[in-house]
């Protein structure tokens, strides 16, 4: 998995700051690091529970728990959202241009990603 971290400031601000924190995980046999930055990832190598934590300028996170399993689920919905636009819309744009994308990805558990 990739994670993705973001900083708050006092004034409820938040700023993504994933390009330039790290990540550790508390229990390495069940959920393994590797990279940092955009390039970090999470790999689940055992059944288990590990807490997750990013630090960014010095600061740790609160720790975000994360349980590993061998149950099979099933994708239940996908939605695709494209600048701002979702369901049935045709998307326009110049040559060369980019958009932002998302992905909201529900399981038959319940689990969105």
């Amino acid at each position: 998995a990739t994670p993705a971290a973001y900083a708050t400031l006092t004034d409820a601000t938040q700023y993504a700051v994933t390009s330039v924190a790290s990540f550790a995980s508390g229990a390495s046999p069940v959920i393994s690091t590797s990279g940092s930055g955009n390039k970090a990832r999470l790999h689940g190598t055992s059944m288990g529970v590990a807490s997750i934590t990013a630090t960014f300028a010095g600061v740790v996170s609160e720790a975000f728990e994360i349980a590993v399993s061998d149950d099979t689920v099933t994708v239940s919905s996908l939605q695709l959202t494209v600048g701002g636009l979702s369901g049935a819309s045709t998307l326009y744009g110049p040559v060369n241009t980019t958009k932002d994308a998302r992905v909201q990805v529900l399981f038959d558990d319940g689990t969105q990603f």
